[in-house]
Order: structure tokens, then sequence, then C-alpha cells
């Protein structure tokens, strides 16, 4: 359950596609009394007000039509994470007009890539995407 905002300046409008909202809240987290996390909370809602999506320590993206392969290659450049066991690829969201496509559990950038391919195949060119990369589980940790 969502906490009331204490400071609602903190409260940011990320972005907006016309149908969905994405607001991000940064806060910080105490822990051992002096040891601090900061957590960027992300919440896209709808034009009715209902939470479909709510993630941690989330990246949003807005972009048009024709930038949204360069956009995606950033964000899986950025927020892949390589360690021993392989690349831990990050978790995908994209929001087309009402519409959340959920991409997280892919195994490889080029199966992310061809699934929105596919999805984003007859999109609009006046419509904005919203692009939502969040951090897996296994990369929260650290």
């Amino acid at each position: 359950m969502l906490s009331p905002v204490r400071e609602p300046e903190r409260l940011v409008l990320a972005a907006d596609n016309g149908y969905l909202s994405a607001y991000t809240l940064e806060s910080v987290q105490r822990r051992f009394f002096v040891l601090k996390k900061k957590i960027n909370t992300l919440c896209l809602i709808d034009r009715d007000g209902v939470i479909r999506l709510q993630k941690k320590n989330s990246t949003v993206a807005l972009c048009a039509p024709s930038k949204w392969n360069p956009t995606l290659k950033t964000l899986l450049e950025d927020h892949t994470v390589y360690g021993d066991g392989g690349a831990e690829i990050p978790n995908i969201y994209v929001a087309l007009g009402s519409r959340i496509i959920d991409l997280a559990g892919m195994q490889s950038h080029a199966q992310i890539n061809s699934l929105c391919e596919v999805e984003l195949a007859g999109i609009q060119k006046d419509e904005n995407l919203i692009m939502v990369c969040t951090m897996t589980t296994e990369n929260e940790r650290g």
C-alpha cells in the first residue's frame, strides 16, 4: 500500500503519453542509523487514477515511435549488469497508449529487440512511448 507523500514537491511527472502518466518519487531509506540508500519509485497511472505499474529503482524514457530502437538500446546498455554468471538483463516495460507491454524476464538484448519490433510494428507516428527499465531483483541487492 502506498503511503501518502509528505513532500509533494519530490513527486515528479517523468513522462505522459496521453493515456498513462509516469510519476517518480525519490526517497532515502535509512539503514543502521548512518547508512542511507536512495530509492527511486515509479508509478504508471492511467487517466482514471488507477496504478497500472509500480516499480522501485527504475528509469523512465519518453520517446517518439521513430526513436524506440535507440532508446531501448541505450536503456539496455546502461542497465545490464555483467558478472560471473553472465549478463543480467534489466526488466523492460513499454507503455503504448493504454497498453503496457511486459518484456521482463527476457534472456537477451536480441530477444527484447525482436519482440519490440513485432509489438510496435503498426504504431501511429503521433503516439509517444513510455519506456520503463527496472533492475532485476538480483541487481537490487547491490
